[in-house]
């Protein structure tokens, strides 16, 4: 049987020079390569207490729904920044060739960030004290 990385195509110098994409297109065509990424996904979960699998886009729309189903989990999505509608959260993060900014509906996930500590690059002034 293959590794999970022998499915995954390096496309060389995209979306800029000096950048190596790593295509996951290949894995979903390929029957066995989902599969596999999928099980050894689930994998690293195991033993591990949680109660929603977060995605951003798009991989994590594509990998992080049938991790949430596969474990009777709710999926919230992460998204690009002002693509989400109500309060949100956001984050920006730096990329080889910039920078972005993404965000997450905080409603989903009140519950549990009130018991966590938010990293430092979190920031939304609407947040309710406690969770500053």
């Amino acid at each position: 049987m293959k590794k999970l990385e022998e499915y995954v195509r390096s496309i060389p110098d995209f979306p800029e020079k000096g950048i190596i994409f790593r295509d996951v297109t290949s894995v979903l065509q390929d029957a066995d390569g989902l599969h596999l990424a999928i099980n050894e996904m689930d994998k690293c979960l195991e033993g591990i207490d949680y109660d929603v699998v977060v995605g951003p886009e798009s991989r994590g729309f594509i990998f992080g729904v049938p991790i949430a189903y596969n474990n009777h989990k709710a999926f919230v999505p992460v998204r690009k920044k002002g693509k989400l509608p109500c309060e949100t959260i956001s984050c920006d993060y730096d990329l080889e060739y910039g920078k972005a900014e993404v965000q997450i509906l905080f409603e989903p996930l009140q519950a549990a960030i009130s018991s966590m500590e938010l990293p430092k690059n979190f920031e939304n002034k609407k947040l309710p004290n406690p969770l500053r």
